[in-house]
């Protein structure tokens, strides 16, 4: 289907692989706020996934997150997909903030947070996944971050 070599590890989120089948299968999509493969043109190399939780909330809210396998990473490469999720989340005129979380440590994850113009806000005790930082950036702060020109390939 893809004609595409598979890097190992590919997936950060193999829950949401499990998920995107089953609403697959249930007709359940939403192409919109679905998940994202990423594929790296040469060579043609699936090196990674990203998306959304789900549509914008009432609150105009969506959230993202990412994953990049661990042999492509400190290529820019998480950079890069990140800030598409965010353009893309940014092009619907619902959304007026995009939010993400990670683990309550400064590295890769929050540098790429932070080089898109996402803020954290705080920390929330997820039931799953214990401490977590949460981020958000809001429309009106998003151009000066999104510019791709701004966006380096350098660390992350």
């Amino acid at each position: 289907m893809l004609a595409a070599k598979v890097a190992q590890d590919w997936s950060a989120f193999p829950g949401a692989l499990q998920r995107l089948w089953e609403d697959e299968r249930a007709g359940l999509t939403d192409q919109a706020w679905g998940t994202t493969l990423f594929l790296l043109t040469t060579p043609r190399t699936l090196i990674g996934m990203g998306g959304f939780t789900g549509g914008p909330s009432e609150r105009g809210i969506v959230e993202f997150g990412y994953g990049i396998a661990p042999e492509y990473r400190g290529r820019g490469l998480a950079t890069e997909a990140a800030a598409e999720l965010v353009r893309r989340a940014f092009r619907d005129p619902n959304v007026l903030a995009v939010e993400a979380r990670t683990r309550p440590q400064t590295g890769p994850s929050t540098r790429v947070l932070q080089k898109l113009g996402l803020l954290r806000i705080g920390e929330q005790l997820d039931a799953e996944e214990g401490r977590l930082w949460h981020y958000r950036l809001e429309r009106c702060n998003a151009e000066i971050y999104l510019d791709s020109a701004s966006l380096s390939r350098s660390d992350t």
